[in-house]
């Protein structure tokens, strides 16, 4: 019965959990990256509806504007041609809004795609909720506990690399029923017993050892480069993340005034289309100014949440 062998089996065996550590780890990561892509293409959506709302609401100013026109050409006070164009402009936004609803639907089937469910193109997605706690700042990415499964996996391959080139020892017992037994001047028949230890060392695996020490020393090196790098890079994630939710925040203060200015010199600009003193084009060009801006608020409040969504993903929380 080998003894020294007991020893290699308790390391093989902590190593086997070692390594089945690290292939959990692994699925932790690669489900981590799956988050952050079902994360990406969940607020594409949200935005491309946010597009398209913005899209209708200018379609109806625009039809407003053209019964404005109609009305005008019909008492003389403008050119036909006015309506037309805002016809044609009507036809460009209607044709921008089947772009973002046929790209929505290429985001959806995606999106059904990585949740491993069937969704429909109109299905309708919930904005979610802003964080209500503030993050913990702590970073608990999987990578982390990846990192030190490896590092775990190292240190037990060194102690059985340790192991395996130790002197074998062995324990063996022999036994038999014989004439002559163990003494040869006894010629009866007699039980007999024989035990020991026995000791072997296979000094083969010594000319590799130090080769294969280095080895392992340069894993180890390899694994804590890896760690440091994903710190760092995980912290000008996160600093990038808190700067743009910043700018994001000073940008939507002033959204609404912008806002209310563009709508007020719409609503002005369609009167006087209305009479003749403005042209067609001085209604389409306030009606894409007030298009832009609502648009800009509601990218700004999505963007924002999305960011906010993003460092906690960062984090790891």
């Amino acid at each position: 019965q080998p003894l020294t062998g007991l020893v290699t089996v308790r390391d093989n065996v902590r190593l086997a959990h070692a390594n089945a550590a690290a292939e959990r780890s692994r699925i932790d990561v690669e489900m981590h990256a799956l988050k952050v892509r079902v994360n990406a293409l969940f607020f594409g959506i949200l935005m491309l509806d946010e597009q398209a709302r913005v899209a209708e609401l200018m379609t109806e100013d625009l039809r407003v504007g053209i019964a404005r026109a109609d009305t005008a050409a019909a008492h003389g006070v403008m050119l036909r041609s006015a309506a037309d164009a805002l016809r044609a402009e009507l036809m460009v936004a209607e044709q921008r809004l089947t772009e973002v609803r046929a790209t929505r639907e290429n985001y959806v089937s995606t999106l059904g795609l990585l949740v491993g469910r069937e969704l429909e193109g109109d299905v309708a997605l919930r904005r979610p909720k802003a964080w209500r706690t503030e993050p913990s700042g702590e970073i608990r990415r999987p990578e982390l506990r990846l990192f030190e499964a490896q590092k775990a996996s190292i240190d037990v391959n060194r102690r059985l690399l340790h192991d395996i080139n130790l002197p074998h020892i062995s324990l063996f017992v022999q036994g038999g029923y014989g004439r002559p037994a163990l003494n040869m001047l006894d010629n009866n028949f007699k039980p007999y017993a024989v035990g020991g230890l026995r000791l072997s060392w296979n000094i083969a695996g010594l000319y590799t050892l130090r080769k294969q020490k280095r080895q392992l020393e340069l894993n180890a090196r390899a694994v804590d480069v890896q760690h440091e790098t994903f710190l760092l890079e995980t912290k000008l994630a996160l600093n990038k993340h808190a700067s743009e939710m910043e700018k994001l925040r000073r940008l939507m203060a002033s959204d609404a005034e912008v806002i209310r200015l563009r709508e007020r010199v719409k609503e002005s600009t369609r009167n006087q289309l209305q009479f003749g003193t403005a042209t067609a084009n001085d209604y389409i060009l306030h009606v894409n100014a007030e298009n832009r801006a609502r648009l800009g608020l509601a990218q700004h409040e999505l963007q924002l949440l999305w960011e906010a969504y993003n460092y906690q993903m960062t984090l790891g929380e």
